[in-house]
């Protein structure tokens, strides 16, 4: 049986790649990005990762504004049938959303699915398939900066096609130095260089961390028999693991989503809601301004938004994380 040829690999890379976008592209921009070119047919439309991740960082938000709230006005008094109520509700919603976001059934839709297949098509993601899966002509001859100024639809200067596939070309590399095998990540780029076992060594530990396998069992062997009084009395996984559990798997999206496909960066929290703020009273919270209320939901929101920069999850998935070599500008690795 003859090799698969190189747009052969490419368009099945190509396949994988969109499934993986539509996956974990946040819902809006999946959208917007969808009215312009036509949607990839994907067997699970509903739930996509991006949608249970959208869902788990606004219930972390809402929680740690509460507790926030009430710590700064004294942790007042209130009904200690409601307030446990509100703890359970928390950790059943938690719970859950990192079980299934972890889960390994095939037929799961979760980020370990997601790393799994990366892993099983390890031999498929070179540079020459992953850099150029889309045809787009990888020149690394840089034009002249007068070159190919063109305007936009608001008659404003933008770079024509040669700059757009030359920044391409480079941004792309670049990308890729950082999650290519090997330890020196100066020397030469070829096309066969391939996606490093590190990186995905590193995805799959951050799923499989013990914070997430004590949630795994808690439901498991508690709320699959709706039995929380392990974690109201603090045995079993504790509300720590929650909030490390949801900035692993925050990181990690962003990572897959920046670093490995180069869509781009996003918001953490996909939802702002302003008008729920203005709702929030007692009994969970003492009366206060809303201006409070919003102060300290911006503050999480702040906190939350930092786990999606790079700074925060390159380091801990990419090979080589610092900005590759700059002597390998407009190395051309066709050539």
């Amino acid at each position: 049986m003859n090799d698969p040829t190189l747009e052969e690999r490419r368009k099945q890379y190509r396949d994988l790649r969109n499934k993986w976008q539509w996956l974990l592209m946040p819902r809006e921009e999946k959208e917007q990005r969808d009215e312009k070119e036509e949607a990839h047919p994907h067997p699970h439309p509903h739930p996509y990762v991006a949608k249970q991740i959208d869902s788990m960082t606004n219930e972390e938000i809402w929680f740690k504004t509460v507790n926030t709230i009430r710590n700064r006005a004294g942790d007042p008094p209130m009904n200690e049938y409601l307030w446990e109520m509100f703890l359970t509700g928390y950790v059943y919603e938690q719970a859950f959303a990192i079980r299934r976001l972890v889960d390994r059934h095939p037929d799961s839709v979760s980020l370990t699915n997601v790393v799994k297949e990366i892993m099983e098509h390890a031999d498929l993601l070179t540079r020459d398939v992953v850099v150029g899966c889309d045809g787009t002509p990888m020149t690394s001859e840089k034009p002249d900066d007068s070159d190919e100024w063109v305007q936009d639809a608001n008659g404003l200067p933008v770079r024509g096609v040669r700059w757009q596939n030359y920044l391409q070309w480079q941004d792309r590399n670049d990308a890729f130095d950082r999650l290519r095998k090997g330890n020196d990540p100066s020397v030469d780029r070829r096309p066969d260089d391939r996606i490093s076992d590190e990186m995905i060594r590193r995805m799959s530990m951050a799923l499989g961390s013990d914070a997430i396998a004590r949630i795994r069992h808690l439901c498991n062997k508690g709320l699959a028999h709706a039995d929380l009084k392990g974690v109201l009395k603090g045995k079993g996984p504790t509300y720590n693991d929650i909030h490390a559990s949801v900035r692993a798997l925050v990181e990690l999206q962003q990572f897959l989503t920046v670093d490995f496909l180069c869509i781009g960066s996003s918001t953490v929290v996909a939802e702002h809601q302003h008008n729920h703020v203005a709702l929030l009273s007692a009994p969970l919270v003492p009366p206060m301004e809303e201006g409070v209320y919003v102060h300290v939901w911006h503050e999480h929101v702040k906190e939350m938004e930092s786990w999606g920069k790079v700074d925060s999850f390159r380091p801990k998935f990419a090979v080589h994380p610092d900005e590759p070599n700059p002597s390998l500008a407009g190395e051309d690795p066709w050539t």
